[in-house]
């Protein structure tokens, strides 16, 4: 559902915890790219706060068109202004795992889930949630692209340590493909939000004929410069 909602991926969720936690009215300020930064505009502007989203020069110019920030202040006023970013622990991954809870609604005893992995918080909330509810059985993995690892991040370690969980890597090659493939099938899903269906179709993920299985598709926010890199 998160691909078809106000800011087009699973982020909202943990940012709107983050502003809920704080008085309205402060003034913030982060760094994105993408996805965390539409959430945090649409998130600052609900709890009547004003924020900057500072993206770097790389960043699809789709993207930044994407993020449209309500109240956007200067210099001096953004110097005293409290960062925020997609690395809070406690107030990001922790809501996170309501996706996992919804899994589990839908699919009570899943065998398998796959999970895309960027930062590692959707990774983590969605085995927290499985695996905090007894699904001991249920076989989650975390699909990368190669050469995409970030070890520097202050990742949930404790949950992406575990056993619990196995790490997969997708090409690039695999990823376009999937993207294509979910776009000719009606699924608007970003790159990043692919990977997991890329490495199903790939056949990445062991021992699945006959199981049931999740692939977490998230993330809708790419634009036609974007798709025009892709195969038809």
């Amino acid at each position: 559902r998160s691909l078809w909602g106000w800011t087009g991926s699973f982020k909202i969720r943990g940012v709107a915890n983050q502003f809920a936690r704080r008085p309205g009215g402060g003034r913030f300020v982060t760094m994105s790219a993408g996805n965390y930064g539409k959430a945090f505009s649409f998130a600052a502007k609900h709890y009547g706060s004003e924020g900057k989203v500072v993206m770097p020069d790389s960043a699809p110019i789709s993207r930044s068109v994407l993020i449209q920030v309500s109240y956007v202040f200067g210099r001096s006023r953004a110097q005293s202004a409290r960062v925020l970013t997609a690395f809070f622990i406690d107030r990001v991954f922790c809501p996170l795992r309501s996706i996992g809870f919804e899994i589990l609604d839908a699919m009570p005893s899943p065998d398998v889930v796959v999970v895309c992995c960027g930062g590692g918080g959707l990774l983590a909330g969605v085995a927290a949630a499985i695996k905090l509810s007894g699904r001991a059985h249920t076989r989650i993995y975390g699909v990368e692209p190669e050469g995409g690892d970030t070890p520097s991040l202050p990742r949930p370690r404790h949950i992406l340590d575990s056993d619990a969980i196995g790490i997969v890597l997708v090409s690039d090659e695999e990823i376009k493909k999937a993207v294509s493939t979910l776009y000719n099938s009606g699924f608007l899903v970003e790159a990043s939000g692919s990977a997991g269906f890329a490495a199903v179709v790939n056949h990445k993920i062991p021992d699945l004929a006959g199981k049931s299985a999740v692939v977490i598709l998230s993330g809708g926010n790419i634009g036609k410069d974007e798709l025009a890199n892709f195969p038809d």
